[in-house]
């Protein structure tokens, strides 16, 4: 196994069949349940998200997960200009525009608030706005 990631929540290491397993560094596998329940209720969207297939406890009772592979870089990293890297932003939360929060969603705080029965285009787009700079990227997001 190969460590390819290490962050604030776990080590992911890639399993050479499409998949990574992720150590956990501070949950425990109830604890990883609810997030797998909310990307299990995930539709289709035209890019792909994460999905965690197994959920299983290390010796020291601490979760191990068995996720799909996701490739890429993450958007900060990728070298695009400011513009370009906008578009992308904007077309994911257009994406989550109708996308209904199912039972799974309300379990889980977004920028620790609750969903309350938005639409994830108008939950992620406040935040996305809420980040802009510009009156510009804001009214790209739909919220000028």
């Amino acid at each position: 196994m190969e460590l390819i990631g290490q962050g604030m929540e776990g080590a992911v290491y890639d399993l050479g069949d499409g998949t990574v397993r992720k150590v956990w560094f501070d949950r425990r596998p109830e604890d990883v349940r609810p997030l797998q329940a909310f990307l299990d209720e995930l539709p289709e969207l035209p890019f792909r998200t994460p999905r965690i297939r197994e959920i299983t406890a290390g010796e020291d009772g601490l979760a191990v997960s068995v996720e799909d592979k996701l490739t890429g870089v993450p958007l900060h990293e990728a070298g695009l200009p400011e513009e370009v890297a906008l578009d992308a932003f904007v077309s994911v939360v257009e994406a989550l525009r109708g996308v209904r929060p199912g039972p799974a969603s309300r379990l889980l705080p977004v920028v620790g608030q609750p969903f309350w029965g938005r639409s994830w285009g108008a939950e992620f787009g406040g935040v996305g706005a809420a980040s802009c700079r510009s009156r510009e990227c804001a009214s790209r997001a739909g919220r000028a």
